[in-house]
């Protein structure tokens, strides 16, 4: 009964508080945009005075930043390789400072601008091609022992973009649809030798160079397993279970080989 009043307490204290603050306080929104403000405030002519951004706008100047922070990186790690400066990180940091400022404050819009649109190239690209990789590596993963599945998940992620390119009216999204929906189409055509080159590669990053090098050694890891588990160094479920998978592997290698 006691908690049950204590509980009770507690929502009240807190709808009064929320009451109060509503009518007193200013919201959350208001106390971060200010914050936000103030920084900007204090920070942008002290930019616009390093970058040179009196031509630009804002946010020019927050792209100048940040495209001086790449720069930055890169020169620093450049600078390293030289024999001259591997013992001197002092030296090393002036260079790799001053030079990027150097080439950013003279930079003029229509340079910032042109490497900007560089940039979102390269952000579509990758945010396009990683949902179709992401698909790719669950298939030859999931559909390793059988094709159809691989071939079914293939028709179906057709039909998708298929459906999402003739729908949409936007040119660039068309053609980003269109292209992703004939490559998905080209590697169900080639599924069987893709998921064959794939394997090969797997193959190789394991240090075997063809199949039956590669059973031979999956066989001497199962050899080396079962005596781990009966010596006790590796529990029983455990064991069996990575075993297991190693015969579906030799089995699969067998069949396809």
């Amino acid at each position: 009964m006691t908690k049950r009043i204590i509980f009770f307490i507690v929502l009240i204290s807190i709808f009064l508080i929320q009451s109060v603050s509503a009518y007193y306080l200013p919201s959350a929104r208001t106390i971060t945009e200010s914050t936000v403000q103030a920084f900007v405030d204090i920070f942008e002519p002290i930019l616009e005075a390093v970058f040179g951004g009196t031509s630009y706008s804002s946010y020019l100047v927050f792209e100048k930043l940040l495209l001086f922070l790449i720069l930055l990186g890169v020169v620093y790690v450049a600078v390293g390789w030289i024999p001259m400066f591997e013992e001197q990180k002092f030296v090393r940091w002036i260079v790799a400072i001053i030079v990027p400022l150097l080439g950013v404050r003279f930079l003029d819009e229509g340079w910032l601008l042109t490497i900007i649109l560089q940039y979102q190239v390269l952000a579509i690209v990758l945010t396009s091609i990683l949902p179709f990789l992401i698909y790719f590596f669950f298939l030859q993963n999931v559909g390793s022992d059988y094709s159809s599945v691989r071939k079914i998940g293939w028709i179906l992620f057709i039909v998708v973009y298929l459906g999402l390119w003739s729908t949409v009216e936007n040119a660039a999204y068309s053609s980003i649809y269109f292209w992703t929906m004939v490559v998905s189409f080209v590697f169900l055509l080639f599924d069987g030798t893709i998921h064959n080159y794939y394997l090969n590669q797997q193959m190789k990053a394991s240090g075997s160079r063809n199949r039956w090098e590669h059973i031979a050694k999956l066989r001497r890891d199962i050899n080396e397993l079962t005596n781990d588990i009966r010596l006790g160094n590796v529990p029983n479920r455990q064991g069996e279970r990575i075993i297991k998978q190693k015969q579906k592997q030799i089995q699969w290698l067998m069949k396809h080989s």
